[in-house]
């Protein structure tokens, strides 16, 4: 029996959840980092003409689409993970290399 929280979620998803915020916040503090360094630049054409607060804000509202989604798209959650996992090697990469 799957177990399930008080929202209606079951404690699989609010821990995707979870690390899709975690990873988003990680990518996010890395952008910061290295765009305030001048190490890096932000190359997603979608978010390379906002400021560092507008990329925050984008982020945000995407997180919570796909939360949103998740009702109608079981599993999109994992697909995200995975994007946002690859994105932010790239980013440790991009600032280590």
């Amino acid at each position: 029996m799957r177990s399930m929280l008080y929202t209606g979620l079951t404690t699989g998803t609010v821990a995707r959840i979870s690390i899709l915020v975690l990873l988003s916040t990680v990518d996010y503090a890395l952008t910061c980092y290295a765009v305030n360094a001048g190490i890096a630049r932000e190359v997603n054409p979608v978010l390379s003409w906002l400021s560092l607060e507008g990329i925050g804000l984008v982020k945000t509202v995407g997180i919570l689409t796909l939360i949103y989604l998740e009702w109608n798209k079981p599993k999109i959650l994992n697909m995200a993970i995975v994007v946002m996992a690859l994105v932010v090697i790239w980013n440790i990469w991009c600032i280590i290399g």
